[in-house]
């Protein structure tokens, strides 16, 4: 749950909605809504893809925690 939390308030902060995430990674829109909206944890591979959107990767993030 903190990698979804992290990618809901990196989305909030930028005012960036699931259309932006989904264009800018390539992802498919369902797969952010799922993500988002759901609640449902990402494979590492999209994790690492989304948060790299926002300038952090994965790798970053598992470390602090």
């Amino acid at each position: 749950m903190i990698i979804v939390d992290l990618i809901k308030e990196y989305m909030y902060q930028k005012n960036i909605s699931i259309w932006d995430v989904a264009n800018a990674t390539g992802l498919s829109y369902e797969k952010i809504w799922n993500i988002v909206e759901r609640d449902m944890i990402p494979i590492p591979e999209d994790a690492d893809t989304i948060l790299r959107m926002f300038g952090v990767t994965l790798e970053e993030v598992l470390v602090l925690y």
